[in-house]
């Protein structure tokens, strides 16, 4: 005859249950009856597992508000991301105030410095306008109005001044490059002197194929103007 293990457990709740007039024989009159039905289907079962299992609510309710709630995957929210990890748009640099724009790739502080703007040119104005210089002019005055601020930034692979005492400078106006936006718009040309690049080489070189190609702005209205990066913008005249 093959033994049977009745494992009985009884949930802390139970000992709670009112018996009225009873006391503790009622309780094991109840522990009989579990005992009895437990002994009932022991010859069917071959599993280990109890057939009474716990079912104290008022403990599983306490073990719920406890648990750590732990990861709950891709249902929450993602945390907000921290302002000191989002990437810096522009570099750093100088505010500088703009008093006034000769020309399409010079600007003139309220202080008296002058600014010549890094790894472009534009077309000559005054005795010896070129085609698309008025044009180009306005195009920088659009992006730097006079009165407004902008951001100064050197290039560390390039000089800081030219030999006439100008600073040699990147502009920003809010975020956007100025130096790359005139290239881009077709108001100036790349011009790496002496074949040197910069750190918006790249960019700057991007800018003005894509402008030449789209016969965009001096490439357009000056068509027989070459495309050369190690010399300044030659449109000829207007």
């Amino acid at each position: 005859m093959q033994n049977c293990l009745v494992r009985v457990f009884l949930p802390r709740s139970a000992l709670k249950i009112a018996l009225p007039g009873r006391g503790r024989r009622g309780l094991v009159a109840v522990l009989v009856a579990i005992g009895l039905l437990a002994a009932a289907g022991c010859g069917s079962s071959e599993s280990d597992e109890p057939l009474i299992a716990p079912s104290d609510e008022e403990a599983l309710a306490e073990d719920a508000q406890n648990a750590d709630p732990g990861p709950s995957g891709g249902d929450s929210p993602e945390a907000p991301l921290e302002a000191d990890a989002v990437d810096e748009v522009v570099p750093d640099g100088e505010l500088a105030t703009v008093e006034f724009v000769p020309d399409g790739d010079t600007i003139e502080l309220d202080d008296g410095r002058r600014v010549r703007l890094l790894q472009i040119d534009s077309p000559e104005g005054g005795e010896d306008q070129e085609c698309y210089s008025e044009a180009s002019r306005d195009t920088l005055r659009l992006l730097a109005d006079e009165g407004s601020e902008i951001l100064l930034v050197a290039d560390p692979l390039l000089e800081q001044e030219d030999r006439f005492g100008r600073l040699l400078r990147y502009a920003y106006a809010d975020e956007t490059n100025v130096n790359v936006e005139l290239v881009e718009r077709g108001a100036a040309t790349v011009w790496f002197v002496n074949g040197d690049e910069g750190i918006f080489a790249d960019d700057l070189l991007s800018a003005a194929t894509v402008a030449n190609e789209a016969a965009r702005g001096l490439w357009g209205a000056c068509p027989d103007t070459p495309f050369d990066p190690t010399h300044g913008a030659d449109t000829g005249p207007p």
